[in-house]
Order: C-alpha cells, then sequence, then structure tokens
C-alpha cells in the first residue's frame, strides 16, 4: 500500500469502520453481522471445549486443526484477493459492473478482510484457550516467581502488540490498515500520497509485520504448547509472505508508475 508497512501516510477520509469491535455503530447492519458471526463462532468453540467449569465435548486437536485451517484459508485468501486485484482489478470491476463506485468497493473489502482476520486470530485464541492449564497450587506456590516471570514476558508481548497495531493504525488510517492503494484509483500525485514519517513509522518499516503478532506469542508462553508456538509461527510466516509477494512488488508497481507521471509533468512544466 502506499503507507501500510512502508511508511505513514496522510490519512484520507476516514469513516471510523468496525475494526474486530472497535468503532462498533449499532445503526449499521454491517457492523450487527460482523458481531453476530463472531459471537457464534466464539461461542460454539467455548461450549465445545468446555466453558464454566463443564468437561470438554470436543478434541484438542479438533481445535488446533480449525485454527490452522481458519489462518491458512484466511491468510492465503486475502493474499490471493490482494493479488489479484493488483494485477486485473477483478474487485473494483465487479462492483463497476454494477454501477457501483471505487469506493463502495473499497467498504466492502474492509468489511471482509476486518471478518476474515478476526476469524483467523479469535480461531488462534480458542485453541490456546482449549489447551490451557493452570498450574497446580503447590506448583504454583514453589515457583511463584518462575510464573510471575512468564506472566510479565507474556504482558509485555500483549503490550508491544496493541502498541504497535494502535500506533500503525493511527498513523496510517483505514485506508493504508485495509490496503487502499490495491482498490482506489489515483489520476495524480499529489503530496498527499508522499511519504511522511510519523509516529512508529519514524522508527520500522514494517511495525505490524515486526511487533503486531507478538501477542502470538505472549499466547504461546502462557500455554507451554508446542502446537501453539507452531501456528504462531505460521501465522506470523504467511504475514511475511504476504509482504513479500505481494504488497512489495505492488507498492513498487505503483510507486514507479506514478513517479514517471510526475517526472513527465515536471518536464513539460520546465519546457
Amino acid at each position: 500500500m502506499l503507507a501500510n508497512q512502508h511508511g505513514a501516510k496522510t490519512k484520507r477520509s476516514h469513516q471510523e469502520n468496525i475494526l474486530i469491535v472497535k468503532n462498533f455503530d449499532p445503526f449499521r447492519a454491517s457492523d450487527w453481522s460482523m458481531i453476530i458471526i463472531l459471537f457464534m463462532y466464539i461461542f460454539t468453540t467455548m461450549i465445545g471445549g468446555g466453558v464454566l467449569g463443564m468437561k470438554p465435548n470436543v478434541k484438542a486437536y479438533i481445535f488446533m486443526v480449525n485454527a490452522i485451517g481458519a489462518t491458512v484459508v484466511g491468510k492465503l485468501g486475502l493474499m490471493f484477493l490482494l493479488y489479484k486485484q493488483g494485477k486485473t482489478k477483478f474487485w473494483t470491476n465487479h462492483f463497476k459492473s454494477k454501477n457501483l463506485s471505487r469506493q463502495e468497493s473499497f467498504q466492502e473489502w474492509k468489511r471482509l478482510q476486518n471478518l476474515l482476520e478476526s476469524v483467523v486470530n479469535i480461531s488462534f485464541a480458542m485453541f490456546f484457550w482449549r489447551v490451557f492449564e493452570w498450574p497446580e497450587y503447590d506448583s504454583l506456590i514453589s515457583h511463584k516467581w518462575f510464573y510471575f516471570c512468564l506472566v510479565m514476558i507474556a504482558m509485555m508481548l500483549f503490550f508491544i502488540s496493541y502498541w504497535s497495531a494502535t500506533e500503525s493504525y493511527n498513523a496510517l488510517g483505514d485506508f493504508g490498515w485495509f490496503y487502499g492503494d490495491f482498490f482506489v484509483k489515483f489520476e495524480s500525485v499529489s503530496k498527499e500520497m508522499d511519504y511522511v514519517d510519523t509516529g512508529i513509522f519514524r522508527f520500522f518499516k514494517h511495525p505490524d509485520v515486526l511487533f503486531g503478532k507478538c501477542w502470538l506469542y505472549g499466547l504461546c508462553i502462557l500455554s507451554g504448547s508446542v502446537d501453539v508456538a507452531a501456528i504462531a509461527m505460521l501465522h506470523h510466516a504467511l504475514c511475511l509472505v504476504q509482504l513479500v509477494a505481494v504488497e512489495e512488488p505492488h507498492m513498487k508497481k505503483v510507486y514507479k508508475r506514478h513517479l514517471r507521471r510526475a517526472k513527465k509533468k515536471k518536464k513539460k512544466r520546465v519546457e
């Protein structure tokens, strides 16, 4: 994207789109559909895994398969859609055939991306919740400093992840966070499209990929599960693949095209 993962960009119009459950608007039907889907997903998995003293009805490996499937399908699905849109504009062309604008197509993309990423993250959290076991009281007392350190490390990872995501979103806005440059057409180069070093992007080029997934490893530490760690690394690896294979090539193509246009216009003005 013009800003996402590469550097901060001045914000475009911000319409307070729902981000998981943040910015929820009770007057938007799309927000309610999102909440209902996530609620049903969480409810069924919690009942299956046992909650409030209930005996689990579903084996842990089912939760693991669900987390792996959601991660692979969700991340590869988003990756494929972005790649296809960058090459053929199939997403925006579909909405254009319905006499709808690019901005409307982008709005629908934001809803889809938010839903898929939410399902991926919740599936991972539900698997962690299924395999997590509280230590026995005697072990907790005798190794209290060990458990204290584990919790502190996990909390720091959660904080780093939250800080990275929040700072990135504040710098990028909806446009950068939701890969707007794959969907919105720019007619000319302007100051709005230039990189600006603000917030976390003053220090890191790809903060969300570097630190935004730290919460996955925080849950790994708390669970002590090799399976949880493996899925966390799979999730993180797919994010890196998306960055290298889809985002950066598209950004280079977009910037080179607009840079050439800007040079031609500058040359004409000089002449």
